[in-house]
């Protein structure tokens, strides 16, 4: 949230699958399986440069993260019921 509100450019949402499946917690060698990835719609960040007259920057920061956040849930939810 920090660099994309100070240099101004966009966040792309992303949400991996099958990571733990070709490297699982503790292991050290990797397993051959598939890896997925799904990218989301660009988060703009004019809409949080607007409100920097109005509330404080580590607020808008929480807000990025949020919305960040909230984006890659969406991908792994439509990943899961497809």
């Amino acid at each position: 949230g920090f660099l994309a509100l100070e240099l101004g450019v966009p966040i792309i949402p992303a949400y991996i699958h099958g990571t733990y499946e070709a490297l699982p917690k503790g292991k050290i060698f990797h397993r051959r399986h598939p890896i997925q990835v799904a990218f989301g719609k660009p988060i703009h960040i004019n809409t949080y440069l607007n409100q920097q007259e109005e509330v404080s920057n580590r607020q808008i920061y929480k807000q990025i993260i949020d919305d960040v956040r909230y984006a890659i849930e969406r991908l792994q939810n439509q990943y899961i019921q497809e």
